[in-house]
């Protein structure tokens, strides 16, 4: 079985710490916040094995957008090559296609 390595754009980086700061200080719940973030990290840490699993959202510039959810939230990668590049993390009730453009 093939194995893709995990890389993480800075968008997703600042996306990631959002969601942690929000749910942690706007909605005083640090130990939600600690459950969601590792629950995240753990998903995308599965798609270093079958990231084909999850379906194509769209295609920008010839590479397809694949989107994995996990509770509330929009994990949205690319695969080039043998990595799995996530770009956002986005609050899935937004505008998902809007926030890509």
């Amino acid at each position: 079985m093939k194995i893709y390595s995990i890389e993480f754009s800075q968008q997703a980086f600042s996306d990631l710490s959002a969601i942690y700061l929000y749910i942690s200080q706007e909605l005083y719940s640090p130990l939600l916040a600690d459950k969601i973030y590792k629950k995240i990290e753990q998903k995308i840490e599965s798609l270093s094995t079958l990231p084909l699993r999850h379906a194509a959202l769209i295609t920008v510039n010839n590479e397809q957008v694949r989107r994995l959810m996990v509770e509330n939230y929009s994990i949205l990668y690319i695969i080039r090559d043998s990595s799995v590049i996530i770009f956002r993390i986005i609050y899935t009730a937004s505008n998902i296609l809007q926030k890509l453009q």
